[in-house]
């Protein structure tokens, strides 16, 4: 198994990326409202991708929510492990 774990971390490098481009595309043009439930989700599972948390807070202004986007930056800037 351990043959396979090079691969398998790549390609699920690879899939985050596309994921990264497709939600810039998404935030270009204008449906950044419709990623807030995403992007949380992904900023979730991956809370140190600045690519992420940087398209959320564009996001949740985007959908007039900066509220929401005053506390991602918060958690965004705690260190590793902070609650």
């Amino acid at each position: 198994m351990n043959y396979f774990q090079a691969s398998l971390a790549r390609l699920a490098e690879l899939r985050l990326a596309a994921v990264e481009d497709r939600v810039e595309a998404d935030l270009r043009l204008g449906r950044g409202g419709e990623l807030t439930t995403e992007l949380t989700s992904l900023v979730a599972e991956h809370p140190l991708r600045e690519r992420l948390v940087g398209a959320l807070m564009r996001a949740l202004s985007e959908a007039g929510r900066p509220g929401a986007r005053a506390r991602t930056e918060a958690r965004s800037a705690r260190p590793a492990g902070a609650p």
